[in-house]
């Protein structure tokens, strides 16, 4: 069979893609349905395994999530995904920059100067500004819709994120690390409305569900609360009920959403 090449030349990634063909009757099933057999085969068999390290997980995790947040409807899954510190944002009529030295360790974060716009929607301590940047957290997997437009203007929407854990141990720890995590997404505006977002323990077959409560006052962080739900077992394709795949049919359900 002859191929033709790919002429990268011909990709001008400063033109906007064609606007997505709208599919309005697609179900959760239909998304699961397509999951192809090996993925469904290879995370069953990583979760059977006795891993000893969450990475050993993590090639399996990323082909389950890539199948249900496919590249062809403009998802992107990011693993050891990073979510910075939010800062105020900037006052765009000060164009002078921070008078920070090397040895100042403080950010002056009304300054255009010090500041950039992360992928989404928050302010971040620029790179360029003296000193540690503090709060960098690492998430296992992210979720996000990506808008096709200039790649000068990139346009993220983060709609979900799977925190990964070997075995039940340090329960306490995993959930204030989940918590510091969820507040860490309410900082950023461009995420998916009801945000949820999933702790996976891998040897247990355990979920756990994390979503935020009602909003404080002045915009203050709401509390972040948990559902601890079991059901791991991945449906082989063409089944048209989930049975007790938690997971799965939450996570589905969120592609669904965001599908067009």
């Amino acid at each position: 069979m002859n191929v033709a090449p790919l002429n990268l030349d011909t990709l001008n990634i400063h033109d906007a893609l064609p606007v997505l063909t709208p599919d309005n009757n697609i179900r959760v099933r239909d998304i699961v349905r397509n999951i192809d057999r090996f993925v469904i085969w290879n995370l069953k068999a990583t979760f059977a395994r006795n891993i000893h390290y969450e990475h050993d997980s993590y090639g399996a995790i990323n082909d389950y999530l890539h199948s249900i947040f496919p590249p062809s409807r403009r998802f992107s899954i990011t693993p050891q995904s990073l979510l910075r510190e939010a800062v105020p944002a900037p006052d765009l009529s000060d164009t002078h920059s921070s008078q920070a030295t090397n040895n100042d360790d403080s950010f002056v974060g009304n300054e255009a100067a010090d500041t950039s716009l992360g992928p989404y929607g928050a302010y971040h301590r620029s790179r360029d500004h003296a000193g540690q940047e503090p709060g960098k957290k690492f998430i296992d997997f992210t979720a996000s819709k990506v808008s096709a437009t200039s790649v000068s203007v990139p346009e993220h929407t983060l709609l979900t994120f799977v925190e990964v854990k070997r075995e039940g141990d340090n329960d306490w720890q995993s959930h204030a690390q989940m918590v510091v995590y969820m507040l860490r997404v309410w900082e950023n505006p461009d995420r998916a409305p009801n945000f949820r977002a999933f702790l996976l323990n891998v040897r247990e077959h355990k979920i756990i569900e994390y979503f935020f409560g009602l909003p404080g006052n002045n915009g203050q962080a709401p509390a972040v609360h948990r559902v601890d739900r079991r059901g791991v077992e991945v449906q082989a394709p063409g089944s048209h009920r989930l049975n007790g795949d938690v997971l799965t049919e939450k996570l589905a359900n969120i592609s669904r959403q965001f599908w067009n």
